[in-house]
Parts: structure tokens; C-alpha cells; sequence
């Protein structure tokens, strides 16, 4: 499952995935991107998978990079931060970085929320 929420408060799209995740839950999280007009054009993500199950695999990490790119498209840049506990989440993450190669999307995995934010709320 994947719930989304804008904290305006802190400027920040907070995702959080928990339980079986498959390719459609990724499609359908990125789709709140081209669907919510409201969110900033210079976008802070943080996203909480380290109560998620994987289904997907690494085959499918081409097909989830061009959609993020075509999902990314009228922004001026995105910061999106995951959290995972799962080392295969971490590898994704890192798989998925290099496809994108995209200046004004940048992607980090962290291990603790606090972390997250800070490099959400400190780097430009």
C-alpha cells in the first residue's frame, strides 16, 4: 500500500509504502506527481519504505525510471528521499539513480528519517 500526503508546513510530499508493493503500487505513487496541481514546482520527497515488501524485481527498475521521468517533467526539480531497511530497496535505489540521470531530479536513500530531512531541508 502506498499513502501520500503534503505537509505544507514543512514543504515536503511525505509517501509511505508498507506492505507487498508491486510495479502498479510504484506506477500509481508516481502518478500523484502529474495529478495534484497544488504541489510546489521545487518538490521535497520523503518516502518511507522500511515497512514495505519488494514484488517487483530489477528488471522491472527500467519501466519504473521512464516513468519517473516522464512524471518529473513539470517540475523544476525534485529532492526525493527513501528510507529502506531492506538492502534490495537500497540497491534499487541505486539502480534506479543511474537510469534516471536527470539534473533536476535527485534521488538518496537514508537509513534514518532524520537524516532524510536534513538533506531534504539543507541541500539545494
Amino acid at each position: 500500500m502506498v499513502e501520500t500526503l503534503f505537509n505544507v508546513e514543512e514543504d515536503i510530499l511525505y509517501v509511505t509504502v508498507s506492505g507487498t508493493v508491486e510495479l502498479e503500487d510504484m506506477f500509481s505513487a508516481m502518478d500523484v506527481l502529474t495529478t495534484n496541481p497544488r504541489l510546489p514546482r521545487n518538490l521535497k520527497i520523503l518516502e518511507n519504505a522500511t515497512k514495505a515488501k519488494i514484488l517487483f524485481n530489477v528488471k522491472d527498475l527500467g519501466v519504473i525510471a521512464e516513468k519517473v521521468i516522464q512524471n518529473i517533467s513539470g517540475f523544476d526539480s525534485i529532492r526525493h528521499a527513501v528510507i529502506h531497511s531492506e538492502p534490495i530497496g537500497s540497491a534499487f535505489v541505486i539502480i534506479v539513480n543511474k537510469m534516471i540521470d536527470h539534473s533536476g531530479y535527485k534521488l538518496k536513500e537514508f537509513s534514518h528519517e532524520k537524516n532524510a530531512k536534513d538533506w531534504l531541508k539543507y541541500t539545494v
